[in-house]
């Protein structure tokens, strides 16, 4: 390696550094980049040996150490300050920490192990040990008592028409029901179920690519899915970086700004508001776009657009989402074009699809979100989203990131509803236009087959099919 190309790598290096500490780092990042300066401060003093020019290079690097050894002991200071508080009413002996039991039965609830909530917590497992044993609380009953025919019961309805689906999200969705199985079982269940699907999904396995974000609403992905376009439909999705959590997923019938705000806005109620948000170009995104760069500032990249390809984390997890949940609808809605069931160019067709399969499918989803949010991570050593999530909002809790703070300190959003923001809009239009369907029939025909049909009700076929086919009938009857 000559002068020039080791001077280049290293301002690369003192450049991302530099980079990670201007985004609020977590104890990780700033782990990372002290690691990283260390090696770099041997090799700068290596190449001075035949390059004396090179050791002007160390007092950057050593100012660069030097604030990183001053975020340490902030975030240290900061975090002292978050442990739990002593319970006074000991008159004699060391005073007890006082950690409530409604935070052990949460941190339980999401199958933390000992040793993890003394860690988030600042604590010893002894101390953590003991409240357990004094509140009751425990793991006796870790695993739910459940005969190999009653399991294969729950699974054979969870996977009905989803043979794609593995081990670790049927264990999620298990568990989002109440049911706690251990993997080993779901696995041999599966077998028994369905065999050929096994081998299936062995054959489909890719390799995993890595990823990093700081932490908890450093980031969310936010995109819509199209695969239901050609019957008027689209889902919009959002997803954490830092810990996969689903944050929002619904389908609708229209592709507008309104809409994506809506899904938007309800999630940050459910999670807080991300520091930054990563979409496309679209205009259904232009609303969220505003909010953000109106809400933490243009000039820090608080809504980063471009190209879908970019936005890498929820375009995988459409892939999960087609393979274990949405393919079976588009399989049933071409088949029923095969049969002429449904003609795309009648309204009325379309209109009772919508009215029909709409809620249907977004009941589909909320199950798949609960099952994906709680199902382990062979990446991340068996952890679930919902684990990572909070594992990190409490690990972050006193690192200054705008994402974390405003979990724990609850920020008004009064102030921005209603408001029309001054700020950059996306130069380009969505590529694809969705628009609602008018309803064929009055508003009273309408409560009459609403109190007549109900799109969740039973269905003799098990997909809707009967439902949707009574609706047409019903609405072809007024037409006429």
């Amino acid at each position: 390696m000559n002068l020039e190309e080791f001077l280049r790598n290293s301002q690369r290096v003192m450049r991302d550094v530099t980079r990670s500490l201007s985004t609020s780092p977590s104890v990780d990042t700033l782990n990372s980049s002290s690691i990283r300066l260390d090696a770099l401060c041997r090799n700068i003093n290596r190449m001075s040996a035949q390059f004396p020019e090179c050791s002007s290079l160390l007092n950057d690097v050593i100012e660069i150490q030097d604030i990183i050894g001053s975020m340490k002991r902030e975030q240290q200071e900061q975090n002292v300050t978050m442990r739990p508080s002593y319970d006074g009413s000991q008159r004699m002996g060391r005073p007890r920490f006082h950690i409530p039991k409604e935070q052990l039965e949460l941190l339980l609830e999401l199958r933390f192990t000992d040793a993890d909530i003394a860690n988030m917590i600042g604590v010893s497992i002894s101390v953590i040990k003991r409240r357990l044993r004094e509140y009751g609380l425990g793991r006796q009953n870790q695993y739910t008592t459940i005969s190999n025919e009653d399991l294969d019961t729950h699974v054979l309805r969870l996977t009905h028409g989803n043979p794609l689906l593995g081990q670790r999200n049927v264990q999620g969705l298990l568990s989002s029901e109440g049911l706690v199985v251990q993997r080993s079982r779901v696995a041999e269940s599966l077998t028994r179920v369905d065999g050929a699907a096994v081998a299936m999904r062995w054959s489909r396995t890719i390799q995993r690519r890595s990823y990093s974000v700081p932490g908890p609403n450093a980031l969310w992905h936010i995109d819509g899915n199209h695969k239901f376009i050609r019957w008027g439909m689209v889902i919009h999705g959002g997803i954490d970086g830092f810990s996969r959590l689903v944050v929002f997923l619904r389908m609708s019938t229209n592709n507008r700004a309104e809409t994506v705000m809506d899904c938007f806005t309800e999630a940050t109620a459910n999670y807080g508001i991300p520091s930054r948000v990563r979409c496309d170009h679209g205009g259904e995104n232009k609303d969220v776009a505003l909010f953000m760069n109106s809400h933490h500032g243009e000039s820090r990249g608080s809504c980063i657009t471009g190209k879908s390809v970019h936005n890498q984390r929820i375009e995988r997890f459409w892939r999960d989402l087609y393979t274990g949940c949405s393919f079976r609808f588009k399989d049933l809605f071409h088949k029923l074009e095969e049969e002429g069931v449904l003609d795309l160019n009648s309204g009325v067709h379309l209109w009772s699809l919508h009215y029909i399969f709409l809620p249907r499918i977004n009941r589909s989803l909320d199950q798949f979100v609960q099952g994906w949010n709680n199902h382990r991570l062979s990446s991340e050593r068996g952890k679930t989203p919902n684990q990572l999530f909070v594992q990190g909002v409490i690990q972050n809790r006193g690192s200054n990131q705008t994402g974390v703070s405003e979990i724990l300190h609850e920020p008004d959003m009064t102030e921005y509803y209603g408001v029309d923001w001054d700020g950059p809009v996306p130069q380009e239009d969505g590529e694809v236009e969705v628009s609602g369907l008018p309803c064929p029939v009055s508003n009273e025909r309408l409560l009459q087959l609403k109190r007549t049909i109900d799109p969740l009700g039973h269905s003799e076929d098990g997909f809707g099919v009967d439902l949707y086919r009574r609706t047409v009938d019903f609405c072809n009857e007024i037409v006429e």
